[in-house]
């Protein structure tokens, strides 16, 4: 759904570009997403080490058996939300400084392959 509705707000930008207004704002929350988000990931992806640690294994053994899918699943979340900002900001910061909106309308058509679902390997 969320992909869906990014596509959506890409297509409809490009067709119909609109001057953004209140852009420090945008990037102020942005701002604030981005470090919230990365906090989370960072502490998910210590605990998935950790884990990873308590059964003596590396981290890429722990992921592919598949003995935690949770943490892995918050790891991958975590970590699309935050390239999800960096996408996002930087379409914004470029709109702004060139004029031209085809860069948001470009980020909210990159922001869909943050969204795509990792599946785990089956054996």
């Amino acid at each position: 759904m969320g992909s869906g509705v990014s596509v959506a707000h890409g297509v409809h930008s490009a067709w119909n570009p609109m001057e953004l207004e209140h852009i420090w704002i945008g990037l102020g929350v942005l701002g604030a997403s981005a470090a919230i988000d990365s906090y989370s990931l960072l502490v998910a992806y210590r605990a998935l080490v950790d884990n990873a640690a308590a059964k003596e294994m590396t981290l890429r053994e722990f992921v592919e058996s598949g003995h935690d899918p949770t943490s892995v699943a918050v790891v991958a979340e975590d970590l699309a939300a935050v390239s999800g900002c960096a996408i996002a900001a930087g379409a914004l910061f470029a709109t702004q400084v060139t004029g031209n909106a085809i860069f948001d309308a470009a980020g909210s058509g990159a922001f869909v392959f943050t969204l795509v679902p990792i599946r785990p390997r089956r054996r």
